[in-house]
């Protein structure tokens, strides 16, 4: 979708686009940290004064995330001298002369918007997705999920984690979170360092997962396991197999599970061309025939050579 802007909401656009930048240098989360002492406030106390999460706050200023646009134009209406340009830019003064807001945000009702900038060769495009329609879901790494056991049921573990904003239609229906993948286990259709969208399965609906679905489980002994299983909990146990047959498949026992997540969509950076390897091994096959043609050739023309130097048969 592409919108008209007006002059500010457009140099708010480009203002953001540049957060990468200036975070990859952590310039603007040094700016955040200034800026909420100069204003007297603690992380806490400032995140109440925006409207944001005190744990979104705190990221930022360990520079575990980036401000994005919601912080921004909750800064920019919370506290209109404070110049939104020195913040995300580091030009300027950190506050306006004349106490006004130095960058203001277009006024849509009912709407959220997070600016991209497109760079073309002929232009820019600046794009603005409408995000009522969204969930947001947490991401669990590899080092979360190593103390998932310890601290999943407490409010401030989530909080702790960097978060994700999906479409609706991706995570609906129940508690979801992104789990990413460790080991090669599930090799090869996923890979260590994949993202798996995994959506909470009631412990009342356990009876009903099918076979070879692919679930997170999770148990006390075994602690967060991504396997497709073999539902046998009428049984009393469920059967945990991977898809890497190196690793050997196990059972856990009804008691012993604690959880069971189902994965619903995976995201991956590993984009092999599957084309071309069944290429290869057809090429192969193929120059071995030929090979073998070639080799049938020789040996008849070497028959026939001697051949005609054996004495005619009487």
């Amino acid at each position: 979708m592409y919108t008209q802007m007006n002059d500010k909401s457009k140099q708010m656009g480009e203002n953001i686009s540049h957060l990468g930048d200036n975070y990859s240098q952590n310039t603007v989360n040094e700016r955040l940290n200034f800026l909420i002492r100069e204003l007297n406030h603690n992380p806490y106390s400032f995140s109440l004064a925006i409207g944001a999460g005190d744990s979104t706050i705190r990221n930022i200023l360990k520079g575990r995330n980036k401000p994005g646009f919601d912080i921004i134009e909750g800064i920019s209406k919370t506290f209109e001298r404070v110049s939104i340009d020195w913040l995300v830019s580091g030009k300027g003064s950190i506050f306006t002369e004349d106490g006004t807001k130095s960058v203001s945000t277009a006024e849509e009702p009912h709407a959220h918007y997070h600016k991209l900038k497109i760079q073309t060769e002929e232009r820019v495009i600046v794009v603005n997705p409408d995000t009522r329609d969204t969930v947001t879901v947490p991401m669990i790494d590899q080092k979360a999920a190593a103390n998932y056991l310890s601290g999943h049921n407490s409010e401030g573990y989530y909080n702790e984690l960097a978060p994700t904003v999906l479409p609706k239609y991706m995570a609906s229906g129940g508690t979801h979170f992104w789990l990413q993948v460790k080991g090669d286990s599930m090799e090869t259709t996923y890979y260590d360092g994949d993202w798996l969208l995994c959506e909470q399965i009631h412990q009342n609906n356990w009876l009903r997962l099918n076979d070879y679905d692919v679930c997170v489980v999770v148990s006390k002994d075994r602690g967060v396991q991504v396997k497709r299983i073999k539902n046998r909990l009428k049984k009393g146990f469920l059967r945990c197999r991977s898809d890497n047959r190196a690793h050997k498949p196990y059972s856990l026992s009804y008691d012993e599970i604690l959880e069971i997540w189902r994965v619903k969509w995976h995201l991956t950076n590993y984009m092999p061309n599957r084309n071309e390897e069944l290429f290869n091994k057809v090429d192969f096959v193929e120059e071995n025939l030929e090979d073998l043609r070639a080799l049938t050739e020789n040996l008849i023309k070497e028959l026939n050579e001697v051949k005609k130097q054996l004495p005619p048969n009487k």
